[in-house]
């Protein structure tokens, strides 16, 4: 039976394997997760008896459990070295990786389903331990979010009209001024983008949050 294999990877265009874990179990279930931005026709200064509009597609998240077993029972007498294991899952996901300066990017494989992510979140909870402490049974959880490298994503912005309303994500190294170009093609716009957004202080996006770049009049 194939087992979901997760590859942690230098780069964001996910062709240099760093690390790679093998699931011992499979997930029991996966949950993918889509989701749609709407904002108000007015950009929400007034809000009253306006109809949702369409934004933008967010980014997919896929999050499942992962179970590790030291006993053997569930692993026909194969033994895991559940700490050890672990480890070896956050050296993949979750740790600081010195060369990229951040987290490798991930890519999930299984079966004919891969999907290109980073690592949202992961929690552990250890349900069995030996005398002495060792952990013999846990179950990780772990939640990914998309990810479509910086040219590609731009390629695709290129390709959609800049009539449309994009959702952004910031990202390290990102600025207002640069994307507000990505979209609209100059800069011109970063004001009042900062705006719409709510922004006190442009120059310091927090990455991570989302911004919407709405159709702007020239």
């Amino acid at each position: 039976m194939a087992k979901l294999k997760i590859q942690g990877c230098s780069d964001s265009s996910f062709g240099s394997v760093n690390s790679t874990f093998d699931a011992s179990i499979n997930p029991e279930q996966v949950q993918i997760t889509r989701g749609i931005s709407y904002n108000n026709e007015d950009n929400g200064t007034n809000t009253a008896g306006n109809s949702p509009k369409f934004n933008g597609y967010e980014d997919d998240q896929v999050s499942f459990d992962l179970y590790f077993d030291g006993t053997g029972i569930a692993t026909n007498d194969k033994k895991e070295d559940v700490a050890a294991r672990i480890r070896k899952l956050h050296k993949t996901v979750y740790d600081y990786v010195g060369g990229s300066h951040r987290p490798n990017y991930t890519k999930l494989s299984w079966g004919s389903f891969t999907f290109n992510c980073t690592l949202k979140s992961i929690s552990t909870t250890y349900t069995l331990f030996k005398r002495d402490g060792t952990p013999l049974r846990a179950k990780v959880s772990l939640s990914f979010i998309g990810f479509i490298n910086p040219a590609k994503r731009e390629s695709q912005a290129f390709k959609q009209s800049p009539d449309m309303t994009h959702v952004k994500t910031v990202r390290i190294g990102d600025t207002l001024p640069l994307m507000c170009k990505d979209i609209y093609g100059e800069i011109d716009y970063f004001q009042q983008v900062a705006k719409i957004n709510g922004l006190v202080n442009f120059r310091n996006l927090e990455v991570g949050s989302r911004l919407y770049f709405p159709p702007l009049a020239k």
